[in-house]
């Protein structure tokens, strides 16, 4: 599924915000990354009526217990600005709760458009890396009370 599905709609999205920010692209590391997440962590693809919708990645982050990472939320631009971000954040929450997690982390190029989405979702600037140019964002993962 990676060669199917996922590498060439991380690289159409991703491609050149990483050129801006590191200088450069590489098919190897994009994969690397991913599958390291996929041995840690989880990934899901979504379909609608059997068409690729996107796909999200997460992990618990290292040395931070409930704490998890989105590593990657990716939607085919047909798809994007449509409430299937908001469907798939839902997923990973949703999940994250099963697993006791308490907070969701995420990386956001400054200049990435996705950037405008987390922060209408909730989620808030916990820090900066001004090297990349990357936004931390979190947002706590909330409990139904009953």
């Amino acid at each position: 599924d990676y060669e199917n599905y996922i590498q060439s709609l991380t690289k159409k999205n991703m491609q050149k915000l990483f050129i801006e920010n590191f200088g450069g692209w590489s098919d190897e590391l994009s994969k690397n990354k991913f599958f390291k997440v996929l041995k840690n962590g989880f990934v899901q693809l979504f379909f609608l009526n059997n068409i690729f919708v996107g796909y999200v990645s997460f992990n618990m982050e290292r040395n931070h217990k409930g704490s998890y990472l989105i590593n990657d939320i990716h939607l085919v631009k047909e798809f994007q600005r449509k409430g299937y971000g908001k469907d798939i954040l839902n997923f990973v929450e949703q999940k994250i709760r099963l697993l006791n997690g308490v907070n969701l982390k995420v990386f956001v190029f400054n200049k990435n458009p996705s950037l405008e989405f987390y922060r209408k979702v909730g989620f808030k600037k916990v820090g900066y890396l001004e090297k990349s140019n990357t936004n931390i964002l979190a947002r706590e993962i909330k409990y139904n009370i009953l």
